[in-house]
């Protein structure tokens, strides 16, 4: 059923079958614009105001699809998508949400906040590794106290003691609305 994959901030999914031959396949409404890996191979990193936007869209689909019990598993710059990129109507679109459907994979909803938040520090501070090594190495990103914890949570080894989407994106929506940066 396609219309379980139709979320905010992600491209649509038009179709999803095996064929004759039983292969599976997807169709996927066309985009035009570049991925956000694209972007950064340009760009070495975003404006804090630019990966925080791009990273709450990200929240806001990612919060929606975890409500209807579906996780990405596959969040990377490689996943997410800027239509009509650089231009005043760029949006995001996350690629990949029908993967799930395909594999019957069902990664924990901790592995998509994880996946966020690595992201984020992608955006903000340029290429970096992985999460083991930011063990206790995590950069100074001074968003302010309640938005680094968050992320800093984000990124705890214990996936049991991470916190769910919504509370990163609540973060960056009262870091946003904040007055004071």
């Amino acid at each position: 059923d396609t219309a379980r994959y139709c979320l905010p901030n992600a491209v649509d999914i038009l179709d999803i079958g095996v064929s004759e031959v039983g292969l599976p396949f997807v169709v996927r409404e066309p985009l035009t614009g570049e991925s956000l890996a694209a972007r950064l191979s340009r760009r070495r990193r975003l404006s804090p105001a630019s990966a925080l936007a791009l990273t709450l869209k990200v929240c806001e689909a990612i919060e929606e699809a975890h409500r209807r019990g579906i996780t990405h598993g596959h969040l990377s710059p490689d996943a997410l998508f800027l239509e009509h990129a650089d231009t005043p109507s760029e949006t995001l679109q996350i690629l990949d949400f029908e993967r799930q459907a395909l594999t019957g994979d069902h990664a924990p909803e901790a592995a998509d906040v994880l996946a966020i938040a690595l992201t984020l520090l992608r955006l903000l501070t340029g290429p970096t590794t992985d999460r083991a090594d930011l063990e206790g190495h995590l950069p100074r990103l001074a968003l302010g106290a309640e938005l680094d914890a968050v992320i800093r949570a984000c990124l705890l080894a214990d996936a049991n003691a991470r916190p769910p989407a919504a509370a990163l994106r609540l973060a960056i929506t009262n870091h946003l609305d904040s007055p004071v940066r």
